[in-house]
């Protein structure tokens, strides 16, 4: 399964929030990660878009900017969560599909994070 969306503002009003459960959370704290999103864009077009975090307790993952073009692609990034405290509530990821604004779009197939070396 997949998940297609586009974008048509720049901004938070074009974000997509995806939930995150408390208790995969809990499995993130204390540790250095990596986040794993596989991805690609929905036309023919490459399209940029951005990546957040709001994980309650643990924090945030910063503004990650990434380029999705055809090919199904893994975009990373890593998140220190070694001094933070395990929440007891959900969270979420917001993907902003394309940062102009202009209705491109992403697939998004899967979230993953791992611990980092």
């Amino acid at each position: 399964n997949s998940l297609q969306f586009r974008s048509t503002n720049s901004g938070d009003r074009g974000e997509v929030s995806i939930p995150i459960i408390a208790s995969s959370l809990q499995q993130l704290a204390g540790r250095k990660v990596v986040v794993a999103l596989t991805i690609h864009s929905i036309s023919d077009e490459a399209v940029q878009y951005y990546v957040k975090c709001d994980f309650g307790t643990l924090g945030d993952c910063g503004r990650h900017r990434f380029e999705a073009g055809n090919e199904t692609i893994d975009a990373l990034f890593e998140v220190d969560f070694t001094r933070q405290l395990a929440p007891n509530e959900d969270g979420k990821i917001l993907i902003n599909a394309d940062i102009f604004g202009t209705g491109r779009g992403v697939e998004l197939f899967s979230i993953r994070a791992r611990p980092a070396n």
